[in-house]
């Protein structure tokens, strides 16, 4: 149906839109101020005039002010688009969050390729030797005592792995192998229960054999057999599962691999097909399965799977410690143990009923309910669904779509498995009628039945049932007689059943909301409104009509001069507008929240006889100078940080107390909210992660920091080199626009200028490219490899390059000698190490300082931290040094630290606030040589612990020296000056355990 567009004939205005409303409010002020000379209020005065025009002219900027506000900031055609300016994060960025309850976990780790469902429970047993507190040494120590220590804190994943659509069941070890025998006349399937990954990680060769290689490389051979059953009973003991020990040689030429795998006691079940074959078996036809070693046999299957399982064992591993929450970790990573369950059951069927579709759909309902899928949804599925975007955004980020917290809560392991549920289930099948008999079977790891409960089954914990469909019985009835199913017929129809089952795990790309984008609205024209006067007025296009006296041009001149600062207030309101963009922007290279300039003659004609002496940034000036852009900067972002709850008027306090100086407090202000904003979305999601210890790669690599280290650098302004960078943008005079930026040291002396950027068509473009810039540069810095000498002309610059060798910055001037040159390139870099050493933040858990290594005949137990408890054993959590404890390290010697009592006091206020409230935060403010003698040990230490299988002995000997380290570490002061009592100068007091004098 077409929408028509209807004009409203009484349509509602703001007071700003209103004509009507503010010519009234003109008039009403016209007769409170000067209604003793001016009496004449009627449209053909020339008062009443210019008040119709002023008026019509603000109804037009009240119309453009109520824009929405997606028109307002949208961007031109030919921009890019950059929301993350005006801190407009999408929702995938700001209502994400790093894992932090169960279910967080459980969605992080099912999202990975090869898992199907996972469970977090915390360790029920200590994950670490035994060790006691000693009241009387005030130690801890591993003679027992009364007083064992457990530490918290730790966490066992339980993985469901996914069903390979090659290798089958990754969880239970199971290898169904079909095998023909009696010379090809009889078909029968061995169940070979191998050890599933949870067991078989125990096996060091047969864990070598999977991470070796791809498994086609290998060459398998048998190299022994026994089937444990004597020939007099071999066919009685068909009924049960067989015991048979093998053993295979495997070995790999390219890797040189030559390893024995012994299979001791392997249980082993043959299901027939038929009667005949039960009987036609013979004891010899079981050892061909085993003879089987190609990439279809059994064994060469199992690795397969095996090797499958490990794959997405680590991938779970993997990500459960990248998203490691501080003071945690984990003890046991491995998957589920499986428990199987049969069913036993007669059901009556309706006549027409399919008896193979029937029991397909009823089998697949029961799988459903002990262990139900974990599915994905994509955003428009939710939405459909009348889901809200917080609901559908909680919890981390996802790749393969979205999880519901309902189907995780159904999916949770169960223990107790009722007969009434599974009759419910079997009578919302259509065809079934009745159940008439019913039983729930329980089966051992080697496949006997163990256990039969009419009423309800209990599963022990931490363990998941599953239907053991090759064990259950079933019996149909139709009209009161029996009917056994088509055994490949059921076959095909549980097969597509389980392709039901699959988890759709596909990359989405549509995982996000889009920030809504308007129309690009052009304000910068502006036709002047005098325009708009009759030309008898004479301030038109074509001004006065010749002959006009001197008097009379005079005349007009006065009134273009008198209208020209109105025209220039509508132009400024037009002017900000244009820019909102800007004024919202958390880029750090804007330096005006003014926009203005000045009329053109081919905007006004005449209109340069009434400038005189001045351009558009001494126009600028006129409207805001420095300390006004600072004031009004700082609030502009004060909105923004309102946006997210967060405030910095208690941090602005503290800085006006350090630096002594309004103005550098307010520059500093800027730098510190522009970054906390830039990086809201990380340290906002991250506050409780901490680092990845496993990530060998990345040992004390600052992009591998707990998240609680980079929210307390944010919020303390601890900004690194960018607090120290100064931009310059200037309007060229081809009406482009120039850009540089420079570095400037703590003494504001200029160490290097940026090469300048020119002729860029648009400043907003010019400005994010100076601000890329920036970044590059001082990545460049860091790596110390960048800054050369060359020769420039008959003297030497220091020049900072790319890795490209393009030079994108440059000492400020020139050096007579080469020596001079490098004695730059050392001022630079001590410079940039002086900073990162200064605003160093260590986040030391301890819980990785814990002992790993009990005392033994071949080495000493694992050192432990230090403790202080009461001799009469009156304890109260001081004797666990371990559990949810944390310190924080920083220099106490460097940087605004060191500035005075008012950043410590503040700082350690804000890291207790900032710190997760269950924790508890020691504050260490140290001396730059404990700091440094503190990291060497802390990453040499941690480089060990990176390592898949560390030394034990090499882990030990670094930890202890490292502990040593630790609890040696002691708080350094700010100096004071002490005076006496005539002096009168106490700004610098000396305090009590907070000062050196």
């Amino acid at each position: 149906m077409n929408k028509h567009v209807t004009i409203l004939k009484n349509p509602e205005f703001r007071e700003s839109e209103n004509y009507d409303a503010l010519r009234k409010k003109g008039i009403d002020f016209i007769e409170k101020l000067g209604s003793t000379y001016w009496t004449d209020y009627n449209i053909h005065d020339p008062g009443i005039t210019l008040l119709e025009l002023l008026c019509f002219a603000q109804t037009e900027v009240g119309f453009k002010l109520g824009f929405s506000i997606e028109d307002l900031i949208a961007y031109r055609t030919d921009q890019e688009v950059n929301w993350d300016d005006q801190c407009f994060y999408t929702a995938r960025e700001i209502l994400t969050i790093n894992p932090f309850t169960d279910n967080d976990w459980r969605k992080a780790v099912i999202d990975q390729q090869g898992i199907a469902n996972a469970w977090m429970q915390c360790t029920p047993c200590p994950c670490h030797p035994d060790f006691y507190g000693d009241c009387k040494d005030s130690v801890l120590t591993y003679e027992v005592t009364e007083h064992p220590i457990h530490i918290k804190g730790f966490w066992d994943a339980l993985l469901e792995l996914e069903v390979d659509s090659q290798y089958g069941d990754l969880n239970g070890g199971k290898i169904f192998h079909r095998f023909s025998f009696g010379g090809g006349q009889h078909r029968a399937t061995a169940e070979i229960r191998f050890s599933p990954w949870h067991k078989a990680k125990l096996d060091d060769a047969l864990m070598r054999v999977i991470k070796d290689g791809p498994i086609a490389d290998l060459t398998i051979e048998r190299t022994y057999y026994h089937l444990d059953v004597a020939d007099a009973v071999f066919y009685k003991a068909l009924r049960n599962p067989l015991r048979a020990d093998v053993t295979y040689k495997i070995t790999n030429t390219a890797t040189t691999l030559e390893e024995h795998i012994s299979l001791v006691e392997l249980p082993v079940k043959i299901w027939f097909k038929t009667d005949d074959g039960r009987a036609a078996l013979q004891k010899s036809d079981i050892s061909t399965v085993f003879e089987d070693i190609t990439k279809t046999g059994p064994f060469s299957q199992y690795l397969y799977q095996l090797q499958k399982a490990d794959e997405a064992v680590a991938k779970a591993r993997a990500v459960l410690h990248a998203h490691r929450n501080l003071a945690e970790d984990y003890c046991n990573i491995g998957t589920v143990p499986i428990v199987d369950v049969g069913l036993c059951a007669d059901i009556e069927m309706a006549a027409d009923a399919d008896i193979e579709a029937v029991l397909g759909e009823a089998y697949y309902l029961i799988t459903e309910y002990l262990n139900p899928v974990v599915k994905f949804y994509t955003l428009s599925e939710l939405f459909s669904d009348g889901k809200y975007t917080e609901e559908i955004f909680q919890g981390p980020k996802l790749d393969h779509g979205f999880i519901l917290e309902e189907e995780l809560a159904n999916s949770d392991l169960r223990t107790t498995i009722y007969t009434s549920d599974i009759i419910n289930i079997l009578m919302d099948v259509e065809g079934i009628t009745a159940v008439k008999n019913i039983a729930i079977t329980r089966y051992d790891e080697a496949g006997n039945l163990v256990e039969s409960q009419p009423w309800e089954l209990h599963i022990e914990p931490g363990h998941q049932p599953r239907l053991y469909i090759h064990a259950s019985k079933v019996l149909v009835f139709k009209d009161e007689l029996p009917f056994l199913p088509h055994q490949d017929e059921l076959h095909d129809t549980l097969q597509l059943w389980r392709g039901v089952r699959q988890q759709n795990k596909v990359i989405q790309a549509d995982n996000d909301l889009e920030v809504p984008e308007g129309d690009f609205i052009d304000h910068r024209g502006h036709y002047p409104m005098q325009y708009h006067l009759p030309e008898t007025y004479g301030v038109g296009v074509h001004g006065l009509k010749e002959p006009a006296t001197a008097a009379r041009k005079a005349q007009a001149k006065q009134l273009k001069g008198y209208l020209l600062v109105f025209e220039h207030v509508l132009s400024v309101f037009l002017r900000q507008l244009e820019r909102f963009k800007d004024v919202l922007s958390i880029n750090p290279t804007i330096s005006k929240t003014y926009f203005s300039s000045l009329f053109s003659e081919g905007e006004f004609k005449g209109v340069s006889d009434f400038y005189v002496d001045i351009d558009d940034n001494g126009f600028h000036d006129l409207l805001e100078d420095r300390g006004q852009f600072l004031d009004r900067r700082n609030c502009f972002l004060d909105h923004l940080l309102a946006r997210f709850a967060e405030s910095f008027s208690d941090y602005a306090l503290m800085l006006y107390q350090a630096y002594g100086s309004e103005e550098k407090a307010e520059e500093e202000l800027i730098f510190d909210k522009i970054n906390f904003l830039e990086k809201f979305p990380v340290i906002s999601a991250n506050r409780a992660k901490a680092f990845n210890y496993k990530d060998e790669a990345h040992v004390c690599h600052p992009d591998n920091v707990a998240g609680l280290s980079e929210r307390i650098k944010v919020v303390l302004g601890l900004n690194g080199a960018h607090s120290f960078v100064r931009y310059e943008v200037i309007k060229n005079t081809n009406g482009k626009w120039n850009g540089t930026w420079h570095l400037e040291n703590d003494l504001e002396e200029q160490l290097l200028h940026g090469i300048e950027l020119q002729d860029i068509d648009q400043e907003y473009d010019l400005r994010n490219q100076l601000k890329d810039a920036v970044h590059m540069a001082i990545d460049l810095l860091a790596l110390k490899t960048q800054l050369t000498v060359v020769p420039d002309g008959g003297d030497f610059a220091v020049v900072l390059e790319n890795t490209d060798g393009d030079i994108i910055a440059r000492s400020p001037g020139t050096f007579a000698l080469l020596v001079d040159g490098n004695d730059h390139v050392n001022l630079i870099e001590t410079f940039i190490d002086k900073i990162v050493l200064s605003e160093k933040v260590y986040v030391v858990e301890h819980i990785l300082l814990r002992p790993r290594n009990a005392p033994s005949l071949l080495m000493d137990g694992d050192p432990f931290l230090p403790i202080c408890i009461d001799k009469d054993c009156n304890l109260c959590g001081e004797e666990d040094p371990y559990s949810f404890r944390i310190t924080v390290v920083l220099n106490g010697e460097q940087g605004v630290a060191n500035s005075g009592m008012a950043f410590r006091r503040f700082a350690e206020k804000t890291i207790r606030m900032e710190t997760p409230a269950h924790l508890g935060v020691k504050i260490c403010w140290v001396s730059e040589t404990q700091l440094e003698e503190f990291e060497t040990r802390y990453c040499a230490w941690l480089s060990e612990l990176a390592k898949a299988l560390p030394d034990k002995s090499v882990l030990q000997d670094k930890l202890t020296k490292l502990i040593e380290t630790f609890k040696n570490l002691k708080s350094v002061y700010p100096q004071a000056t002490l005076h006496d009592c005539e002096d009168g100068d106490d700004e610098n007091r000396v305090r009590l355990n907070s000062t050196i004098i």
